[in-house]
């Protein structure tokens, strides 16, 4: 590994960890070697200078091979060691994974995960190549919603996001503050509370009902999606008409529904890239399904997240009786990195979501107060991801939809979003936003031509779910329409 590599490295492993503004990601310090042969990176760092042990004691000067390091970073609930660094080169580009061991403590074993960076478009390209092919990206689109990918990716450079993020979070953490009989005003049951507001109807994991986070539900593109009164008794979830907190945060819907049709206008110029790749991979593949479907449709679903403090979870919890269920020794689920939101995978056919704000209980914006917090993703591999995405961009996942719809080609990656802890973290919540873009209720959903359905879901994919996450093959069937699909898997989880 050369010294360049190992800034990149160490100034990668200190962002994610807070220790240094993202500015510094590009202008690092140089690496001394020392006389114990350690490298140190002199940088004074929270009064403190970061030191990195290498395997080899001798080592004086850079040589190739070195592709093995290990540190070691402790806070007031955990200790992460840094075990391996992989770095894989894609075109011009470098890319960077951490090889992290979480010693574990007295609720939790030790688990192994690698961090890894998003792949990341810029918007003007999107903007740019919106008609024409530009192999450089479905190259991009491959790597990060193909097989071996990890099904996000990063938007980056999008106008007004900052301001539209900052407007909405802020908006949604006053909301979830609101009496609890003005938030229940908005809950639709008879809707799967798939419009207006949710709080412990779900369940994620182990069948106990998840208090961890409150939603608030709407179509960000029309308030309502429908006249006919049959349809919308059979398809409440999608045809419900919006209900909105006018009286008590009128700023709300506003701002929901502006950073929301922000999020699918992105989300269509990046559904253009994805018809192509898919195209180039799939002779059967119709070249522009999932940007038609995305643009015509008007089932969309926006949701606005409220993630509790863990310590006031707890205590809820307690007083309710309830307990999380842990995952049996040996077992996959790694239901401790997934107790802000259990492991599952998105439904629909691409999901956008906003990055996360934090805000303490004086209502202050904190950074992230616990960097072992955050999204976690489960590949077909079976390894365990903490997803690292770019300050200031929007970031896309796909959903099992496009994966049936493409037969196989763009995939659903579970994922779970992994509580803040310890002494910094109480008393702070997690605020974010996720807009559900999907087909028409009675939109289809069959495979391209030339695929089977063991292309859209191999056994070897499937015997790396979380067990929370239900097979495709025990909720869709081809002869399907989407109502149907997501009546089956609304059932899994309410």
């Amino acid at each position: 590994m050369s010294v360049g590599q190992m800034q990149k490295v160490f100034s990668t492993w200190l962002v994610d960890q807070g220790k240094i503004p993202e500015a510094c990601h590009e202008s690092i310090p140089a690496l001394e070697a020392g006389s114990n042969g350690s490298w140190t990176w002199n940088k004074n760092v929270d009064d403190s200078t970061v030191e990195v042990s290498l395997d080899d004691p001798t080592l004086k000067v850079p040589r190739q091979p070195i592709n093995e390091f290990a540190w070691v970073w402790s806070t007031d609930v955990q200790t992460l060691t840094v075990t391996n660094t992989i770095i894989s080169r894609h075109g011009d580009e470098e890319e960077i994974s951490l090889v992290i061991k979480n010693e574990g403590g007295a609720d939790e074993p030790p688990t192994s995960y690698m961090m890894k960076q998003c792949v990341t478009i810029a918007y003007e390209d999107l903007v740019r190549c919106a008609e024409e092919k530009d192999d450089e990206l479905l190259r991009k689109i491959g790597r990060a919603y193909g097989y071996d990918g990890m099904g996000i990716l990063c938007v980056s450079g999008v106008p007004e996001l900052e301001r539209k993020r900052m407007a909405l979070l802020r908006l949604s953490y006053d909301f979830a503050k609101l009496p609890d009989e003005v938030k229940t005003k908005t809950e639709t049951p008879h809707a799967f509370y798939q419009v207006g507001w949710s709080y412990g109807n779900e369940k994620l994991q182990g069948d106990v009902p998840d208090y961890a986070k409150g939603s608030y539900y709407a179509n960000p593109l029309v308030d309502v999606p429908s006249e006919d009164k049959e349809l919308i008794a059979k398809y409440p979830s999608f045809l419900e008409p919006n209900v909105w907190p006018t009286a008590d945060l009128p700023a709300f819907e506003p701002n929901f529904k502006d950073m929301g049709n922000t999020v699918v206008s992105v989300g269509r110029l990046l559904a253009k890239q994805c018809d192509k790749y898919v195209s180039s991979q799939c002779g059967g593949y119709q070249s522009d399904k999932l940007f038609k479907l995305l643009t015509e449709s008007k089932c969309c679903k926006g949701r606005a997240l409220h993630y509790y403090p863990v310590d006031e979870v707890e205590k809820l919890m307690e007083k309710k009786g309830l307990k999380a269920v842990p995952a049996p020794e040996g077992s996959k689920d790694d239901t401790g990195f997934s107790d802000w939101c259990g492991w599952h995978n998105d439904h629909g056919s691409l999901t956008g979501l906003v990055p996360a704000m934090y805000i303490d209980k004086d209502g202050n914006l904190v950074s992230n107060p616990d960097t072992s917090s955050g999204l976690y993703v489960r590949s077909r591999h079976g390894e365990l991801f903490k997803v690292k995405t770019s300050p200031g961009c929007l970031a896309f996942q796909i959903g099992e939809t496009a994966q049936i719809h493409t037969g196989g080609v763009l995939q659903a990656t579970p994922h779970g979003v992994r509580a803040a802890r310890g002494k910094a973290a109480e008393g702070v919540s997690r605020e974010t936003f996720a807009v559900f873009m999907e087909p028409e209720y009675d939109g289809t959903m069959e495979i391209p031509q030339g695929k089977t359905v063991a292309d859209v879901q191999d056994n070897g994919a499937a015997k790396h779910l979380p067990s929370s996450v239900k097979t495709l093959g025990s909720r869709w069937k081809e002869e399907m329409d989407f109502g149907e699909f997501s009546d089956a898997t609304f059932s899994a989880f309410y």
